[in-house]
């Protein structure tokens, strides 16, 4: 199906208009049961007791621009305990804000104990074609060095003794799914692991070389009107994006994974989808990829309604995409070397 760049642009401004209207009342939704192999990086996070944490914007100057990020601390606050730290980027046309009432992100940092951060894009929007020698879709943007601000971002809050250098993951909704999966391939040495959710590749960039295997969880609906399931062949200025098949075929790929393993999750909700697992077994490297096909689902945030149908069609509710990011994210750590080994961004 044929999306230009126009359509996508107005159909997310009406989201941004729609996105901090009260939330439809609906049970919390826990991660779904993922099967997967043992993970030799680092042991599945405990689940701790709910609490309730604190927000605090970091505002800091990164190239000539002022970028400001909203940070979710679990409570009470521990400077002496790094935590792990989960990096949420917004999608096209809305903010920070917006994608923190969305994902409902603070309520699983805080049973769970990590860090939580959303930042903003310049003009609402995550450049993730920026320095890679691809055009941009419209030629007016300026230039702004997002994977700059994000590690930039990162090294604010280790600095203040906040977070654990080894377990920085990265998870976007739409855009923003496309801006995690350039960070993943280009700046794979300093995220553990990341999740895009209705997110894809566009096809000038399938050329890239991963700087390792990335630990990669793909969510998708088969009914996205938006960032189509099946690829675009028309996607703003002549830019193409594949499909979410071909994503996860592609980091299964770079990541020289098994062969692919298929299972049909518990459909715990009549809400007219169904969740197709298809797991590709980390290889020697490491590198588990794990494709969440949605049948029947559209361009949502799986686990809770907030927009309406008739803009961005089904929400499933058969899970919580925040729980299940967390879920498959939190077994993943760096290399120690890595760490050690690395300096800061300028």
């Amino acid at each position: 199906m044929l999306r230009p760049i126009g359509s996508l642009a107005a159909g997310l401004g009406l989201l941004a208009g729609l996105a901090a209207a009260p939330q439809l009342p609906a049970a919390d939704k826990a991660a779904p049961q993922l099967t997967s192999g043992p993970s030799s990086e680092s042991p599945k996070a405990p689940r701790v007791r709910k609490r309730n944490g604190t927000n605090r914007d970091v505002s800091r100057t990164h190239a000539g621009l002022e970028r400001v990020a909203i940070l979710h601390l679990p409570s009470p606050p521990e400077p002496a305990k790094p935590r792990p730290l989960v990096i949420v980027l917004h999608g096209l046309m809305t903010t920070a804000a917006m994608t923190q009432a969305m994902t409902r992100f603070d309520q699983v940092a805080d049973e769970h104990d990590f860090l939580v951060v959303y930042p903003d894009g310049v003009g609402k929007m995550w450049r993730f074609w920026e320095g890679t020698g691809r055009k941009p879709p419209n030629r007016d943007l300026e230039v702004v060095d997002d994977p700059g601000y994000l590690l930039h971002l990162v090294d604010t809050l280790a600095e203040e003794k906040l977070i654990d250098r080894r377990r920085v993951y990265m998870t976007g909704f739409s855009n923003g799914g496309f801006m995690a999966n350039r960070m993943a391939w280009e700046y794979g040495d300093r995220i553990a692991a990341i999740a895009s959710v209705a997110g894809s590749i566009p096809n000038q960039l399938l050329d890239a070389k991963p700087v390792r295997p990335v630990p990669t969880l793909l969510i998708h609906g088969t009914e996205d009107a938006i960032v189509d399931f099946g690829g675009s062949q028309k996607f703003g200025r002549g830019t193409q994006f594949v499909g979410a098949r071909d994503v996860a075929k592609w980091w299964a790929g770079k990541n020289h994974c098994g062969s692919p393993e298929a299972t049909l999750l518990p459909n715990t909700c009549d809400d007219g989808t169904l969740v197709r697992q298809v797991r590709y077994p980390a290889g020697a490297s490491g590198g588990e990829v794990c494709l969440l096909e949605i049948t029947g689902g559209g361009h949502t945030w799986p686990g809770k309604v907030i927009l309406p149908k008739a803009i961005v069609g089904t929400t499933c509710q058969d899970f919580s995409a925040s729980e299940a990011i967390w879920e498959f994210c939190s077994k993943q750590a760096l290399p120690e070397q890595l760490t050690t080994s690395r300096a800061p961004s300028p």
